[in-house]
């Protein structure tokens, strides 16, 4: 399938390359690239790639945000290339995002989806998360916004 795929944490020398991506997927509602700069510093930010072959095929980026007693993490973005779409390189980001959520303590997973996104809500719902609200005119030019949570199983031992 992939020449040596492995899953790594972003680095600011994959700035260009992470922006590219990010443009393709989201053209009109892609983030600003200084916006990406922040995240690669932050460090309550989880910001993991998939690299393929030789370039980087997809990214996800999750933040937490620490509360009284627990920490909730919002995913984001899960961005794909689209020649490595539907191969499973989504649902690895997330899995791996998840496990590194867990060995920090985040058991809680909220995102937001435009409505139409439907190949992005068919994916999280298949990873065990669930709708719990609708968003109105929570994108640009009015465009309704879904929001999927899921609660975290800390692994025993």
């Amino acid at each position: 399938m992939f020449c040596n795929p492995s899953i790594r944490i972003a680095s600011v020398d994959d700035l260009d390359e992470i922006y590219e991506i990010e443009l393709e997927c989201f053209c009109l509602d892609a983030f600003a690239k200084s916006h990406y700069r922040l995240l690669l510093f932050s460090p309550n930010v989880i910001f993991l790639e998939f690299y393929a072959d030789t370039e980087i095929a997809g990214f996800i980026v999750g933040a937490i945000q620490p509360f009284r007693a627990t920490a909730k993490c919002t995913i984001y973005t899960v961005n794909v290339r689209r020649e490595y779409r539907r191969r499973g390189i989504a649902a690895a980001l997330v899995s791996e995002l998840e496990k590194r959520l867990i060995e920090r303590g985040c058991f809680q997973v909220i995102l937001q989806a435009r409505t139409d996104n439907l190949a992005s809500i068919a994916l999280f719902s298949k990873l065990g998360y669930r709708k719990t609200r609708i968003l109105s005119n929570y994108y640009a030019h009015g465009e309704d916004g879904v929001e999927l949570e899921k609660t975290l199983e800390p692994k025993h031992a």
